[in-house]
């Protein structure tokens, strides 16, 4: 009975606002939420008056039937976080200060309801229903049932559940150690855990980290300061300490130079601080310089323990001796440290980039 009124709720609620006998701000869309019905994304789309390819109806409505209609691929402890997640998106936007907010439109509409995601999955137990559940069935059912497609909603709200993973601490080591067992990620049909694996994997590792930015005037002011920020994001995917991942930098123009030693810094907060107070030195690009200063900044790396070395050069590859860059770039990938590097700006040089 209740299924039924929301239903018809939600029609009358429609056809009185098609008659002009209601103003969209005046919806009141929450008597659907009770049921996790689906037909509260054609309220919320009169409500807000959003075109066809607004949030509710382009990706709310379809995602919500979605976990109505593909659920019998889930487990039981799966479909009850599925009915659950259905009701918490809905109840998040109600209560949302948009909801009541005439001035509020579609566009921060899909903004809010796509943030409030990750929090309605692990209030409602992604960690341990869906991240895992035997065999990954369930993540393999979101990946392979729920967004199989490759539209750039799919592929976002994949990247979603990936980042909701780093959100379960307690239960990442287990997922490690079991998934390679258990859910078979060579192949295809596990392409999420898979992908989940090699995320967690590759940042629960602790290395010695030592990241080359380009200070030269070729790169430009502008440039530098969204290597920068850029760098500095990046390192919030690491464990940084003294036990785990420890970070270094050299900032290189016509001279390098050592101005974060490796390990000296043990918190990502004071990290990024620095990161982001390297001084933009100009001059020129003495790339082969600062690749040759490697093995002085890892003088201190725990190659005995079996720690890896990394280095990530972010340059626009236009180095004052080609040539020598080159040399360089051999004589560290011989002495077996791992090298990535980064293109920065528009005059990028790929034949350097390649060879570093």
């Amino acid at each position: 009975m209740i299924s039924g009124f929301s239903t018809i709720a939600a029609a009358v609620v429609i056809l009185l606002c098609i008659t002009d006998q209601c103003t969209a701000q005046g919806t009141d869309c929450s008597a659907m939420v009770a049921d996790a019905d689906c037909s509260f994304y054609d309220c919320l789309h009169t409500k807000f008056r959003c075109d066809g390819k607004g949030y509710a109806l382009r990706r709310g409505k379809p995602d919500c039937q979605k976990y109505i209609s593909e659920s019998s691929c889930f487990t039981t402890a799966g479909q009850t976080w599925l009915t659950n997640v259905r009701r918490c998106l809905m109840q998040s936007i109600i209560n949302s200060p948009l909801y009541n907010d005439e001035s509020a439109t579609c566009d921060q509409l899909a903004t809010f309801a796509i943030a409030s995601r990750p929090k309605c999955y692990t209030d409602n137990g992604f960690c341990t229903n869906i991240f895992l559940s035997p065999q990954c069935q369930n993540l393999n059912c979101i990946r392979n049932r729920i967004y199989p497609g490759k539209k750039s909603w799919s592929k976002q709200s994949i990247d979603q559940i990936i980042k909701t993973t780093e959100s379960c601490p307690s239960q990442i080591s287990t997922f490690l150690t079991d998934a390679p067992q258990q859910c078979n990620l060579g192949s295809p049909d596990s392409a999420l855990p898979a992908a989940i694996h090699n995320q967690l994997d590759c940042t629960a590792k602790a290395f010695d980290f030592m990241i080359l930015l380009d200070a030269s005037g070729s790169v430009g002011a502008d440039n530098f300061e969204i290597m920068k920020n850029f760098v500095a994001n990046m390192l919030s995917n690491f464990t940084i300490g003294p036990g785990d991942t420890r970070v270094g930098v050299i900032s290189f123009a016509s001279s390098p130079s050592i101005v974060i030693p490796l390990g000296s810094i043990n918190t990502y907060s004071q990290l990024a601080t620095a990161v982001r107070g390297i001084s933009y030195t100009q001059g020129g690009t003495n790339t082969a310089g600062a690749l040759d200063l490697l093995s002085t900044a890892f003088a201190t790396a725990r190659v005995s323990e079996g720690i890896p070395r990394v280095a990530a050069v972010f340059t626009d590859g236009m180095s004052n001796d080609a040539a020598a860059t080159i040399q360089s770039a051999q004589a560290i990938h011989n002495d077996k440290i791992n090298v990535f590097s980064f293109g920065i700006g528009t005059g990028v040089s790929n034949t350097e980039l390649i060879a570093i």
